[in-house]
């Protein structure tokens, strides 16, 4: 007598099932470490695009010097949204004084000033997997420290 043959029926959705988990969670990651990443990227030109900016003292057009900087840093970056995006700018007189808060003073400086451009940018996560491991957002900063050129 012939021994009865084994029923494979449904074993590849079976091993399908074991493996598709698993890839679809890396891949999940995968997706979202590539988006911060892109967005880390951003925010760290964007901050080197801002400093390029004020160290050569070029015409930043209309407003405040921190509306005209992040409207071109948002212009130089279209990943980023202005709705999530920070610019700080603080300077100091010279290089001696600089990380002490009580001598910073609010905005660009004059050429010779060091200035420090901050800035912020609060990234959303991609999946409904990425907001229940990391929350709904990561925040992201950049920080460029400068001394202005003697610009007139």
């Amino acid at each position: 007598m012939a021994a009865p043959r084994a029923d494979r029926r449904g074993a590849a959705a079976l091993e399908f099932a074991l493996c598709a988990l698993p890839l679809l969670l890396v891949l999940t990651a995968m997706l979202e470490f590539g988006w911060q990443l892109a967005i880390n990227a951003g925010l760290e030109y964007g901050a080197r695009h801002a400093a390029r900016l004020g160290v050569t003292g070029t015409s930043l057009g209309a407003g405040t010097p921190q509306q005209a900087l992040t409207r071109a840093v948002l212009r130089q970056v279209p990943l980023l949204q202005a709705a999530r995006f920070t610019l700080e700018l603080r300077y100091w007189g010279d290089l001696a004084s600089i990380g002490n808060a009580a001598k910073a003073t609010s905005g660009m400086g004059a050429g010779g000033a060091v200035v420090e451009y901050r800035l912020g940018y609060s990234a959303p996560l991609l999946t409904p997997l990425g907001r229940a491991g990391w929350g709904k957002t990561i925040e992201h900063r950049a920080v460029v420290v400068v001394q202005n050129e003697n610009y007139l």
